[in-house]
């Protein structure tokens, strides 16, 4: 990329006249730095090291002592800015399609996705532009956050297909085996998630996406922990008291009517937080900090328990982890 190109797509100002004319990668950590790339300087301790490196240019947005003349130099006014007009340079100079997908979707994709000439944005721009601008032709970039779409003129939304292109062999609560082109899968998925699971495969389809439904493993986000009444974190399916928590209330209110629908047979414990001032159209039990809500947990009577306002993923954690029973004393 010429240097008055990167100047005019940064909307910078060339502090210098170098003796270089043009760059050939863009770096944003030293790691990255090629010889002859142009480095943003984040962190103004590490321009001597990448002028060493033989960095071509130098971005930057703060008063800095020009040491080298050759090379060229580059002001800004904000260096995260400047990143992401870079970024919506090359998604449009590529032809590099934008795909919107809900974050559940996004989950299902990131484990199902095996095409190589696709980014997966986990909302690290800078690691987006190191990758995007490299020497290949990626099909698209696939994004769950709303505010990258700021970035795009232009974006492919994920819709669950009215066609079945997925069926549904057998489910239980919490897994379903699924017919997809006459191979049958077994997936440890709640069929809650099927539409999630079907906008993904129909999207992967249509737009020549690589994808292996082999290689879904679960998502943590939704995995219902199986525990005894320590409450310990036991293996998969090793007891018949189940908890999942879900952060979100909408989240929330569809895994409870989802097992309230579906699993008839137990019995169901709510748990919220004890400042929790929505309205519920079920019976709750609130707690006021984690350590009630484990005794809850360990003490109440349930097949199923439905927790709000924690990740799934960090109340795994919180079973898994060793408590250190209290000591009996004589007095």
């Amino acid at each position: 990329m010429r240097i008055n190109q990167v100047v005019e797509l940064l909307q910078g100002e060339l502090s210098n006249s170098p003796a270089v004319d043009s760059f050939n990668s863009v770096a944003l950590n030293l790691s990255n730095l090629k010889r002859g790339g142009l480095f943003f300087a984040k962190c103004l301790d590490d321009i001597d090291m990448a002028i060493s490196m033989g960095a071509y240019g130098i971005v930057y947005d703060k008063f800095v002592q020009m040491v080298d003349a050759e090379i060229a130099w580059i002001k800004v006014q904000d260096i995260q800015e400047s990143i992401a007009r870079l970024v919506r340079f090359y998604l449009l100079n590529k032809n590099i399609e934008v795909f919107y997908l809900k974050p559940r979707e996004l989950e299902i994709f990131s484990q199902i996705c095996i095409d190589e000439k696709i980014v997966i944005f986990d909302g690290n721009l800078e690691k987006l532009l190191e990758q995007i601008s490299q020497d290949i032709c990626y099909k698209g970039v696939v994004v769950a956050d709303s505010g990258f779409l700021n970035l795009a003129l232009d974006y492919t939304k994920s819709i669950v297909p009215q066609e079945k292109i997925l069926t549904i062999h057998i489910a239980t609560l919490f897994d379903m085996r699924v017919y997809y082109k006459l191979s049958q899968y077994y997936l440890l998925l709640p069929a809650l998630f099927f539409d999630e699971l079907s906008a993904v495969v129909h999207l992967c389809q249509n737009y020549q996406i690589d994808f292996d439904l082999r290689a879904f493993r679960n998502l943590p986000s939704v995995l219902p922990s199986f525990v005894d009444q320590t409450p310990k974190l036991l293996e998969y399916g090793q007891s018949e008291r189940v908890v999942i928590a879900q952060k979100g209330l909408n989240d929330f209110r569809e895994y409870v009517n989802y097992i309230a629908q579906n699993g008839k047979w137990g019995k169901m414990k709510v748990f919220v937080p004890r400042d929790c001032d929505f309205d519920f159209d079920f019976d709750v039990m609130f707690y006021a900090n984690h350590e009630e809500l484990l005794k809850f947990i360990g003490n109440e009577k349930f097949n199923f328990a439905l927790v709000l306002g924690l990740e799934n993923q960090e109340l795994a954690e919180m079973l898994n982890k060793p408590r250190v029973e209290s000591a009996a004393t004589l007095f």
